[in-house]
């Protein structure tokens, strides 16, 4: 129908453009458009009655619904209220895309139509995304390793205009656009440097683009095919990352992720919504392959997600397979020729009457594949665990069944198979001012240790009476506690308490009979709040101290006579005063965000926390605190004093010795958008309170970026030893980063070297990621889910994948 009216179109210009218009009628006001008429501006306008059809000639504007159409020759058909348009066409749609074109057929109600010959142009506008050469993001330690660029979790990108070309563009619905063989460029000139040609491409406002058989071309000429390609509008992950480098450990490497959003049916009971497939090579190790896949499931909530990796060891020689079993495995396993994996599944599934289903699934070849794989999934999360868990909450208790199966033989990890719970988090008894707190837990219990634990030890030390674990059984136990919060004035409030443990186990360590196992508890707490107001309640100090006294009494079994599964067995007889000082100073401040939005802040300028304990009886300090009575004095500190400048720092002191055991001391600092400091020094002497075998070190961190200017960013990164050398120390620069970034618009593009004096190992790796496409609409920024999934594998495990959480207002 387009093409055909269209072609009506001309024939009615051609008509009037010969003086045969004797069957126009000229109008007064809008009053030819219909009831609903658009706004019009410019050009002169004829009604054709018959067709119910106003055609505008010379230059003219109309809009309606948001719509804006401006071009020599119009048509405009008041019953459908449809637009044909010819003659250097300028269209504004009203999700805000400004394209121009040489035809146009649009449909004003429905917003739906076609047009030829489209260039499409971005808008200049700075959209949320991730900003890798950001200075307010997080500063890069040496330790950091985050390689890929995806430090920043919405921050503020501005990007420069994008601009598109297609011989067709197709609006199939208010937010469902189709374009036929576009070329997509961020270079505004005649003959683009670089682009992206596509067959097709599909435009899914704030959810999606998505392009079939693209080819990237540089200087005209065409450098990488790819089959399928996805942005995904409503979160910042990457539809393709790619990196290659050179290091000791791997050797050449080249790694990239593919991501897919597919779109399910929001009707459907299973929806997959997106898949990243890992295409690897290293030089050192072979070929490797992952699968990384979210979804949902029924209509209640449920989700999940399963990631998997799988190499197979074929390309090392046996000196470097040795070389790497005596410096980087736990135990001198080689793995030449074996199949390296692993299987990661959690799911959460909310279900009918306050019950909800959570497992988590993982699954691993060997105990050194996390280290030398995914380092920062090493270093950073806790030891795997894989577990089943089905929980009810109520109004006032919470019931779960837990079943907790060790998967793995080379951890050493309690097992529930199942146990029972049931939890009041505290209950008001009646109308008295008494509070019960208590949790019950049933089940069989077991405990496996590490198939390569020494037998002897585990004998001698944990009692293990098996082949490393201690063969399941039952136990049962149930603590309870009914406390009295009473106030003392405003500003206190004295909470006395009363309680017990009872727990039967089915075996002892030294005895095959049942055993009940009895201990009562007591103690108080008086906590206190205050709070004082300056310069005109712009400024706050609140001062929240609290000292307590705990008397767990001696229990009927020793804990020396028990296995040890988890805390419930660690019950013994102690006393101790729990110390614990909090003041904070609070201001009202201007804060400007990422977006450039100034608003007034409550902002911690000063928080302070102080916490210790003493243990009165000489006994119990020696079995539990060396021979001490005061446990470290804890401090935690950070000042605020300025927007831009932030200082932290937190140290344990053994109040009885007089030194300080451990701490570490930093700051963070940004300079007028243009540097950022981060600069940190952590302690810990030798001769600790509880580990008198732990070597001395005295380490300084310092990181450096320099946002040179929108297009580039410079990172230098080390650390420095000060402590004398030691078996497992070296002093001296430890480590170095020096990177370099570069922003491509599309692209971002990082090339950095890293130095490791320590294993005499250094590398060069360059890292290409895509980073947004500006000027098309989101929905969010949130659920960026996928930075913390795949930077792991992006540079090989040559230094420690730590981040410093540091606290910046």
């Amino acid at each position: 129908m387009g093409r055909v009216r269209i072609g009506f179109l001309a024939l009615v210009l051609a008509m009037c453009g010969a003086g045969l218009c004797s069957g126009l009628a000229r109008a007064a006001g809008l009053a030819p458009f219909g009831e609903d008429p658009p706004s019009v501006e410019g050009g002169e306008w004829h009604y054709l009655e018959d067709e119910k059809a106003v055609v505008l000639l010379g230059r003219a504007t109309v809009a309606k619904g948001g719509m804006t159409v401006e071009a020599r020759n119009m048509v405009y058909f008041t019953d459908t209220r449809e637009i044909y348009a010819e003659g250097d066409v300028v269209a504004q749609e009203p999700g805000g895309s400004l394209f121009y074109c040489d035809r146009l057929y649009y449909h004003m109600d429905e917003r739906r139509g076609e047009a030829d010959n489209v260039r499409l142009m971005g808008q200049d506008v700075s959209v949320r995304g991730a900003r890798p050469v950001d200075v307010h993001t997080q500063l890069l330690g040496p330790n950091a390793g985050k390689e890929t660029g995806w430090e920043s979790e919405g921050a503020a990108l501005p990007y420069n205009r994008m601009f598109v070309n297609a011989k067709k563009m197709r609006a199939l619905s208010a937010d469902h656009f189709e374009l036929f063989d576009p070329f997509v460029t961020t270079d505004n000139s005649a003959s683009p440097v670089f682009g992206v040609s596509a067959q097709s491409a599909h435009y899914r406002r704030y959810e999606k683009i998505e392009s079939w058989h693209n080819v990237l071309w540089v200087g005209g000429v065409p450098v990488f095919y790819f089959p399928y390609l996805i942005k995904d509008l409503r979160y910042d992950w990457p539809w393709m990352r790619a990196s290659a480098g050179h290091s000791d450990d791997w050797g050449t490497y080249g790694l990239t992720t593919w991501g897919l959003d597919l779109d399910p049916d929001q009707d459907a009971l299973f929806r997959l919504e997106k898949v990243f497939v890992d295409l690897d090579y290293r030089e050192e190790r072979g070929w490797a392959t992952g699968l990384d896949f979210q979804y949902e499931l029924g209509h209640r909530g449920g989700k999940g997600n399963v990631d998997t990796y799988w190499l197979k060891e074929t390309e090392i020689s046996r000196s470097d397979d040795l070389e790497r079993a005596e410096e980087d495995t736990e135990y001198g396993d080689t793995y030449r020729d074996d199949d390296r994996w692993k299987v990661e599944w959690w799911h959460q599934q909310p279900l009918a009457g306050g019950w909800d289903l959570r497992f988590d699934l993982n699954v691993y070849s060997d105990r050194d594949f996390l280290f030398e794989y995914f380092r920062r999934q090493f270093n950073e999360d806790k030891e795997p665990e894989s577990f089943l868990s089905l929980r009810r909450l109520g109004d006032a208790w919470v019931f779960e069944a837990v079943a907790q199966p060790r998967l793995n033989d080379f951890m050493t990890q309690e097992e529930y198979l199942p146990e029972l719970r049931f939890k009041l988090p505290g209950y008001r008894l009646g109308d008295t001012p008494l509070y019960l707190t208590s949790e019950t837990r049933v089940g069989i219990v077991n405990r496996e240790f590490d198939e390569d634990a020494n037998k002897k030890t585990l004998r001698e030390e944990f009692r293990v009476p098996g082949d490393r674990e201690y063969g399941e059984f039952f136990r049962a136990d149930y603590l309870m506690r009914v406390s009295a919060p009473l106030p003392l004035g405003e500003a206190f409030t004295f909470t006395p308490y009363v309680g017990g443990r009872a727990t039967y186990y089915e075996e002892l360590a030294d005895d095959d009979d049942g055993h009940t196992r009895l201990a009562g508890q007591y103690g108080a707490e008086i906590t206190g709040r205050f709070y004082g107001l300056y310069r005109g309640g712009d400024l706050r100090h609140i001062i929240e101290p609290s000292i307590g006294f705990v008397a767990n009494e001696d229990p009927t079994l020793s804990a020396k006579k028990l296995y040890h599964i988890d805390e419930v067995d660690l019950y013994e007889e102690l006393h101790y005063f729990p110390l614990h000082l909090h003041t904070q100073w609070q201001e009202k401040r201007q804060v400007t965000d990422r977006d450039g939005v100034t608003s007034e802040q409550i902002v911690d300028l000063l928080d302070v926390d102080l916490s210790t304990r003493y243990i009165p009886l000489d006994g119990e300090a020696r079995e539990f605190n060396s021979d001490r009575n005061w446990t470290p004095l804890d401090l935690d500190v950070v000042w605020r004093p300025t927007n831009r400048l932030s200082l932290y720092g937190n140290l344990s002191w053994a109040l009885e010795d007089g030194y300080v055991t451990e701490g570490q001391l930093g700051a963070d600092w940004r300079f007028r958008d243009h540097f950022r400091l981060h600069a940190v020094h952590r302690y810990r002497r030798g001769d600790t309170v509880f580990d008198p075998h732990l070597d001395k070190s005295s380490e300084t961190t310092v990181a450096l970026r320099w946002l040179a200017s929108d297009k580039y960013a410079v990172e230098y990164a080390m650390a420095y030893e000060w402590a004398d050398s030691t078996e497992a120390i070296d002093s001296g620069l430890s480590e170095q980063r020096l990177t370099l970034i570069r922003n491509v618009k599309v692209f971002e593009l990082r090339v950095s070297w890293v130095r490791d004096p320590r294993d005499d190992e250094q590398g060069v790796y360059l890292t290409l990621s895509p980073v947004g496409i500006p000027a098309l609409e989101r929905a969010s920024t949130t659920g960026d889910r996928l930075a913390g999934q795949m930077t792991g594998r992006y540079h090989p495990p040559m230094v420690d994948d730590v981040i410093e959480d540091v606290p910046v207002p």
